[in-house]
């Protein structure tokens, strides 16, 4: 009697425990490309408008070394654009 006893306590405690043991699945994957807030860190943004309005690019400067990004907008993808370069 004592020891089916402690076999019903022994077979709770490992049926309430044993999913608290068990392994977590796979870490997250590892982003392709750093965050936008740490790729820009030193630069200043272009306001390239005079009331200030959001350009069709965004521009993005940094004045040690003249590098510049360009933020596309979410949407450039379905969307045609033409330029017209001159000299």
């Amino acid at each position: 009697m004592k020891y089916l006893s402690s076999l019903a306590i022994l077979l709770i405690v490992t049926l309430l425990t044993g999913p608290s043991v068990a392994q977590d699945g796979p870490p997250p994957p590892k982003p392709e490309y750093p965050p936008h807030t740490q790729v820009l860190d030193g630069y200043q943004k272009v306001v390239s408008t005079a009331d200030g309005a959001r350009s069709m690019y965004t521009l993005y400067v940094r004045s040690k070394d003249g590098n510049v990004y360009a933020e596309l907008p979410p949407n450039y993808a379905t969307k045609r654009y033409f330029f017209a370069l001159t000299v």
